[in-house]
């Protein structure tokens, strides 16, 4: 594990890069990874970020199974520090004053489990806590280095919202179907308006992640009440469903509707992406005049 901080115009970034993996079984190499960063139970709301290292997750059975998942000693593979350097230093010099944290803590492993016909182009990522995000890369994928970029920008939203927004310090009583739409339209809008979207839009300028608005809002007006649908053990698969793909829906559907919907919202009412993530998701939603159709 190596350290690097970046300061740039008063905005600063602590990476953390976990190089290679050490154990051959997964267990006992989250265990290694545990002793070094912090998964200990903690004030969510009262920890100082800054003074304290910690993953910002919580020690519970999925949180050992998300990291033990992107570990593989069949298929060992180690990151190079010095490239992934130079690349957030030039991001933070490119972006700098786009940033909405004034200080982020981004923590890096080697992505040894994507699949081959995997369209993650290899980055996985989650923010779990303020200012925090943690990204697993796939050094073999050659597309690694266009995709980290945005992934940083879209996640940094997530971190961002986890200081102030009542529905992220408290997700799970406030984890609705729509409520999760809207924070990943609000990291998809953000990501976009620092990098355009070169990734994610791709070749086609009316389209997001494959979707026309008007397609997403015949999806949303066909989900009906079900855009309330709380995230419980017996709705949590149909919620993965519609946000991620599946038989049923296409691939990050909840993702595009969500993206729209934020987009109108800011276009209806004037207002920024930075002003958009001090909004309450409810004022976007209704803001956004989606809610009409059902």
């Amino acid at each position: 594990m190596k350290k690097f901080i970046v300061n740039e115009s008063g905005k600063t970034c602590e990476l953390i890069i976990f190089e290679k993996y050490e154990h051959t079984y997964p267990k006992n190499e989250f265990k290694r990874i545990g002793k070094l960063i912090d998964f200990r139970e903690i004030d969510r709301n009262g920890f100082d970020i800054h003074s304290n290292v910690h993953s910002g997750f919580e020690p519970e059975k999925w949180v050992e199974d998300k990291f033990k998942n992107n570990i593989n000693s069949r298929n060992r593979l180690e990151l190079d520090f010095e490239k992934i350097k130079s690349l957030v230093i030039n991001i933070y010099k490119k972006h700098n004053s786009l940033f909405l944290c004034n200080f982020m803590r981004i923590f890096i492993y080697p992505w040894e489990t994507e699949p081959k016909k995997s369209d993650m182009d290899g980055v996985a990522a989650f923010s779990p806590f303020k200012n925090t995000i943690h990204i697993w890369i796939n050094p073999k994928n050659s597309k690694w280095r266009k995709v980290v970029e945005e992934t940083i920008f879209h996640e940094q939203s997530h971190a961002y919202l986890y200081n102030h927004n009542k529905i992220y310090l408290n997700w799970d009583k406030h984890s609705i179907l729509h409520n999760w739409m809207i924070s990943e339209g609000l990291a998809e809008n953000y990501a976009e308006s620092v990098t355009s979207g070169y990734v994610l839009k791709g070749k086609f300028k009316h389209k997001w992640f494959g979707f026309t608005k008007k397609e997403c809002q015949d999806i949303f007006k066909n989900l009906g009440q079900k855009i309330k649908m709380k995230q419980t053990d017996e709705n949590y698969r149909e919620m993965n469903s519609i946000m991620f793909g599946s038989d049923k829906y296409k691939k990050l559907t909840g993702y595009a509707i969500g993206y729209w919907i934020v987009s109108d919202y800011m276009t209806k009412n004037n207002v920024d992406i930075k002003s958009a993530h001090h909004k309450s998701f409810n004022e976007i939603l209704k803001g956004s005049g989606w809610l009409k159709s059902i």
